[in-house]
C-alpha cells in the first residue's frame, strides 16, 4: 500500500465518480500531509474522497454516495 492512500475503496462508479475512497479518523486524529496530498490527487482523477470521524459520518457518506445517479 502506498503511503497516504485512504483506508477504504468502494469500487463502484457513481455519476461523475470512478469510485470512492474513504479515510477514517478517530478522536482528534487529523490528516497528515501525505494523506491530504493523496486525497487531492485522487479527487482530481475523478474519485469521490471522504474523511469520516465517526460511524454515523461513515454511514451517511456511503449512503449519499450510493444514491448518486
Amino acid at each position: 500500500m502506498k503511503a497516504g492512500v485512504p483506508d477504504l475503496f468502494l469500487a463502484l462508479p457513481r455519476g461523475i465518480y470512478h469510485g470512492a475512497f474513504i479515510e477514517i479518523k478517530y478522536d482528534s486524529d487529523r490528516l497528515r500531509k501525505n494523506q491530504f496530498d493523496m486525497i487531492e490527487l485522487l479527487s482530481a482523477q475523478g474519485y469521490k474522497c471522504l474523511v469520516v470521524n465517526s460511524l454515523d459520518e461513515f454511514i451517511k457518506g456511503v449512503d449519499e454516495y450510493l444514491i448518486i445517479k
